[in-house]
């Protein structure tokens, strides 16, 4: 009998065992003839060969696995519209348009981001579906941490900018002299020549804080009627101390200066150090007395609330940048998405 003469694999050609090895998509169609064989071999009719889908499929499967199922102008889109809608709301709340007219850029600003969300969330999710569902939670997400981000930094950094800044300034106040009612619209005080603090005499209450007062005097006439006019620092001082010298700028000689307080929360706290002090020391403080803050050089110090705003701003929009886009990321992949 004559035998059948195949290629020889060493001249180019391969041959079909080999085949089968190297290719993935035959082992895996091989792979599923075994097992159609083992089904029909213990009875189950061959179910598994009638759920096959088609040849390689696992195969084909595995190679889309982390290919993202969302357009690419769809990924772009998560990166920029709420990377642009964080920083807007960030910069309308700190403002100084908002200080000047509240009322009317909140009301501007509340109706922009009710147009933005329905042409970007609602709108989207009614006509495309699931695909935009990232898009606008990313748009959501933006505008609310945006929100947050603003509100403190203009309560603590430029509210008080702005809020010094169109205050008046007087200068050479005499506490002996100059009643705490007349200059209740000064932001920037400069006392004069002979006026300091009495740093031996400094009272505490604690709280979550520690709010240190200490009252401002006319040297040589230290015995007032009523003490109108209170040098104040936080966590500067000791309950228990009366040394009030490390409490800003009291140290240094040359220091005859003051900013008002411009946080209303913190108010009654340094009321009650002030009670405190009454008790302790014997003396009358006036009913609304004027609390400041002890500096050199008043400009400057205003000056450098509106740096710290403005690099909280800056930083805050850098921090928000890659966390926006390691959200997008992962929203729209397919592993995710």
């Amino acid at each position: 009998m004559q035998s059948t003469a195949y290629p020889d694999p060493e001249a180019g050609a391969v041959s079909p065992s080999r085949a089968r090895e190297t290719d993935p998509i035959m082992r895996n169609m091989a792979l599923e003839r075994v097992e159609d064989a083992v089904s029909l071999s213990s009875g189950l009719g061959g179910a598994k060969a009638r759920q096959r889908k088609g040849p390689g499929k696992k195969y084909m499967l595995n190679r889309r696995m982390f290919k993202p199922s969302y357009p690419f102008y769809l990924l772009v889109a998560s990166l920029i519209a709420p990377s642009f809608l964080f920083c807007l709301v960030y910069a309308v709340l700190c403002s100084e348009r908002r200080f000047l007219h509240p009322q009317l850029t909140l009301i501007l600003l509340g109706t922009f981001l009710l147009v933005v969300f329905a042409l970007m969330v609602v709108l989207p999710l009614m006509v495309v579906g699931r695909k935009l569902q990232g898009l606008a939670f990313l748009t959501t997400l933006a505008v609310a941490v945006g929100f947050a981000c603003g509100e403190l930094n203009y309560l603590y950094n430029f509210y008080p900018y702005f809020m010094l800044n169109s205050l008046e300034n007087r200068a050479n106040i005499n506490p002996s002299t100059v009643a705490a009612e007349a200059i209740r619209d000064t932001g920037k005080i400069y006392f004069a020549d002979n006026v300091g603090v009495l740093k031996h005499r400094g009272m505490a209450y604690q709280d979550w804080d520690t709010y240190c007062v200490a009252p401002i005097v006319e040297k040589g006439n230290e015995r007032l009627v009523s003490y109108e006019f209170w040098a104040i620092g936080m966590n500067c001082c000791e309950t228990g101390n009366m040394d009030f010298s490390k409490c800003g700028a009291v140290a240094d000689d040359h220091a005859r200066s003051g900013i008002r307080l411009m946080y209303p929360e913190q108010l009654p706290f340094f009321k009650l150090a002030v009670e405190q002090s009454e008790a302790q020391f014997g003396i009358q403080a006036a009913a609304n007395p004027v609390f400041v803050y002890w500096v050199k050089d008043p400009v400057k110090e205003v000056k450098g609330l509106k740096i710290l705003g403005l690099e909280a701003f800056i930083y805050g929009c850098m921090m928000w940048l890659p966390v926006n886009g390691f959200l997008a990321f992962m929203l729209t992949s397919s592993k995710y998405g």
